[in-house]
């Protein structure tokens, strides 16, 4: 039990599970005595980024024959930019698939 013990202030110890959950959970922050979470370390794709996203959930939906997920996929791609390697034929394909 000693060893899960941890040191947090001058007269302040703490179970070392606490320290553990404490970004994520309000009663183990106010054990703590800290008063918010730290921001969320969350990167956001650019544009170009998400676009190449899209485009490969689309490929892989479309490989896996999931034609409504892919076309989905794909016109999103298509929305942002229609120039974006071959997403006009790979639409067009999966159209002319559903006929």
């Amino acid at each position: 039990m000693a060893d899960e013990l941890v040191q947090v202030g001058p007269d302040r110890v703490v179970d070392s599970r606490v320290l553990d959950i404490a970004p994520y959970d309000e009663r183990a922050r106010a054990a703590l005595g800290t008063a918010a979470p730290p921001p969320p370390l969350v990167a956001r794709p650019d544009d170009h980024t998400r676009v190449g996203l899209l485009y490969l959930l689309g490929y892989s939906c479309e490989a896996l024959q999931r034609n409504d997920e892919a076309r989905s996929y794909f016109q999103r791609v298509y929305a942002t930019d229609p120039n974006f390697r071959d997403v006009a034929a790979r639409l067009a394909a999966i159209e002319q698939a559903s006929r």
